[in-house]
């Protein structure tokens, strides 16, 4: 049965992991295949590693890169994790994603009451697509008009 990773991983307890991850179908997606040469993706494959392991907080022990898979041991810097300030964890968060508006917001220093109010594109579409009797609730029928367990507001 799945657990949670929280009740997987004690940092406290062991801080280095070793991960394993192969390519889709047993694809051979470095090295050589079908007379076809793919081992100039290995060096992506380390540049990235480097990356990954400057934004969280890991340190890459030893690596292997295999033909369809490859092995990392990886050491998490705990203390340095918890030094971090929340505009760091955004600043490293958002070298690798897209920031959701909230939090660029939040990281940009605006205050949330003089932001415009956030509109969602999607919740007129589905309000255009559900039956009219899941959008308005009927006298007596507390259940009508919950959808997911949100209230689809006139």
């Amino acid at each position: 049965m799945a657990q949670a990773r929280k009740k997987q991983v004690s940092v406290d307890a062991t801080p280095s992991y070793h991960v394993v991850s192969r390519c889709v179908r047993r694809t051979f997606l470095f090295g050589c295949f079908e007379n076809k040469d793919f081992s100039h993706r290995r060096q992506l494959i380390v540049e990235r590693l480097a990356e990954l392991a400057k934004v969280f907080c890991i340190t890459v022990s030893a690596f292997a890169i295999m033909s369809n898979h490859y092995h990392l041991v990886v050491r998490i810097q705990k203390q340095q994790a918890l030094d971090l300030d929340a505009h760091e964890v955004i600043r490293r968060w958002n070298a690798l994603f897209r920031l959701p508006v909230l939090v660029e917001r939040f990281s940009n220093d605006i205050p949330m009451s003089s932001a415009p109010p956030l509109r969602s594109p999607v919740r007129p579409f589905a309000r255009s697509r559900l039956p009219r009797s899941l959008l308005t609730a009927h006298s007596g029928d507390s259940a009508a008009g919950f959808v997911g367990g949100w209230r689809w507001l006139q």
